[in-house]
Parts: C-alpha cells; structure tokens; sequence
C-alpha cells in the first residue's frame, strides 16, 4: 500500500511516527478544521485541544481511498472502532464538542480561548516527572497489544524501576514538606 509521497510533500506517516514516538507529551490546538491527514497528525498527539467551532473528520472515503497516515489504527485505539467506523464510512465531520464527547479531544474550549488552555495544559504536564511521564508512555505502548497479564507485568517492572529513580524520592520528599517537586527527569 502507499509508495512514496509525491517529491516536496511531508511524509504524513513520518510526522505522524515522530510525535507519537517523542519521549514528551505532544499537545495540539485544534482551530478550524482538521480533516485527513491533519487530523491524522492530530492523532499522533497526546493530548488535543479543540476550539468550539473546530470540525474534525476523515473524508478520504469521499475521495475513494482511506486514511493513510495511520488513521485507521490510531482514531478506533482512540475512540473506539464503532465511533471511528462511523467517521471512515461516511466522511462526516463533527463539532469540537463532538469530539470532546466521543474521547478525541480532551477539551474544548471558546475559540478566543484555545491558546490559553493550551498553554494551561502544557504548563500542567511541565509540572510532573519527565521520567515519570516517559515511562507511563512507553508502558502503555508496550502494552496496547499483548494480554492484560503481560501489560500488568510491563507496568510491575516499570514500577520498580521508577521507586529507584531521583525523580521518585524528590516527589516522595516533596509530598512530606508539602511543597512542589523539582523534577529532574532522573
């Protein structure tokens, strides 16, 4: 399937591997509308915003061909195969608040307020382990397709790991004096 993009354009599956793949969380504002392949970039996100007046959808069936950029694995792992069936066989679009209600996005906001929940959400996750945040990550990856034994084994070591870790005692210490971690990612 696919073959090369056409000389000059991005390789949407590239972008798409690079945010999932990023040791960070990835945070999108979703202003307008994210139909296709920008939506599929959107996807590859960890966290997504949404302004009241977005629209997202996958039309590409209108087209005659279908989500290439890793829509057809990530949007149903997201929201459910019924849900993301429903938008791939129909090419629909649906509201900012839609989305927000089926899982795609995690708020959505008044269009003048987008940026600034944004920034709200991204200084809130500066806050945490990086260590932490990495780990969780690459848990749940590891995980998304074995059993619920092996995720829970995956998840038990990564604990353990974690209880060793700077970044474990500073939070343990910070807890104590009731005062604010100071996360080094160690």
């Amino acid at each position: 399937f696919g073959g090369e993009p056409p000389e000059g354009t991005p390789d949407l599956n590239a972008v798409v591997n690079s945010l999932e793949m990023s040791s960070k969380p990835v945070v999108s504002a979703i202003h307008g509308v994210a139909a296709g392949g920008g939506l599929e970039v959107a996807l590859g996100t960890h966290y997504r915003v949404g302004a009241a007046k977005t629209r997202v959808g996958l039309p590409e069936v209108t087209l005659g061909i279908l989500p290439g950029a890793g829509g057809t694995q990530n949007l149903p792992r997201l929201i459910g195969a019924p849900l993301a069936k429903e938008l791939m066989w129909t090419g629909r679009r649906i509201s900012g608040a839609e989305a927000k209600e089926w899982g795609f996005i995690v708020d959505c906001v008044p269009d003048d307020e987008l940026e600034a929940a944004t920034d709200k959400l991204v200084d809130e996750l500066r806050e945490f382990s990086p260590l932490a945040q990495r780990t969780i990550k690459g848990v749940l990856n590891a995980a998304q397709n074995t059993t619920v034994e092996a995720g829970i084994e995956i998840e038990g070591n990564a604990y353990g790991r974690l209880r060793t870790s700077a970044d474990f005692a500073e939070g343990v210490a910070a807890f104590h004096e009731k005062r604010k971690a100071a996360f080094k990612g160690k």
